[in-house]
């Protein structure tokens, strides 16, 4: 399912479509001239341009950088959503990947040529927006809204150490799947959806490079985890797990 919006910048296009906003429309949704609700000149919304950098030509590089953030939740570090695969037409790159601070980037020749990027993650409702390579950089935020037919629960991962936040650590579920594996952002957190006609617990391992890793499940209905195995702390409730992880090498089971 796909959420619609459209907009168009004074330097470059970038538009989402939707089945009542065609190009070209007098309506609300932001096209060449019209001051609509969705497409205010130098808006930072769903491909909006925070800035009007130089035009270029063939001969230079045009950067698209991009920022995926939940909707309703502000564009903050804490709300970026990492994790989420970006695909182009035409293709530039067979990987594009949110980091932990829900951003990316890619290069493109500035050839002034018209690129669809589509966000999609699970849990989320993917996001379309098209944009136009002709400035040396655009900058582009899109926000996601969560799928209907997910619920989700936040993930804390910690430094059993010290107590500070851990980027970057991996969380591995059957409900996500062997493939698809999240890794928390800035804060230390990652909202981890998993389908709502979802019954009884969830197994789930949780790691990063430099602690040791800790496996346990989570019940879906009362909220609680059970450590299984591995070092360090776990606590659940219906709407929060919190992990400590041990520093490789540290003695001892805090948990």
């Amino acid at each position: 399912m796909m959420r619609p919006f459209c907009f168009l910048a004074v330097a470059f296009f970038a538009t989402a479509c939707s089945p009542n906003s065609g190009t070209g429309s007098t309506g609300n949704s932001g096209n060449s001239g019209n001051s609509g609700n969705s497409g205010n000149t130098g808006s930072t919304s769903d491909g909006g341009a925070s800035a009007t950098p130089s035009r270029c030509d063939p001969s230079q590089i045009t950067i698209m950088q991009g920022k995926i953030v939940e909707d309703a939740l502000g564009d903050t570090d804490g709300n970026a959503i990492a994790n989420v695969e970006v695909q182009t037409i035409p293709t530039i790159s067979n990987s594009i990947v949110s980091n932990s601070s829900g951003k990316f980037q890619v290069e493109v020749a500035c050839d002034a040529k018209y690129y669809t990027l589509t966000a999609s993650k699970m849990g989320y409702e993917d996001k379309m927006v098209r944009a136009t390579a002709n400035l040396t950089s655009i900058n582009l935020v899109f926000t996601m809204s969560r799928d209907s037919s997910y619920n989700f629960v936040t993930v804390s991962v910690l430094d059993a150490a010290n107590s500070e936040p851990l980027a970057g650590a991996q969380v591995t579920t059957a409900a996500v799947g062997a493939t698809d594996r999240p890794t928390t952002n800035d804060s230390g957190t990652l909202s981890f959806p998993f389908p709502a006609n979802t019954k009884g617990a969830i197994r789930m391992t949780v790691q990063k490079t430099g602690y040791g890793s800790l496996i346990g499940d989570y019940d879906v209905i009362s909220g609680y985890f059970t450590k299984i195995s591995g070092t360090g702390l776990a606590s659940g409730t219906t709407g929060g797990i919190t992990i400590q992880l041990q520093p490789s090498g540290s003695t001892g089971d805090a948990g």
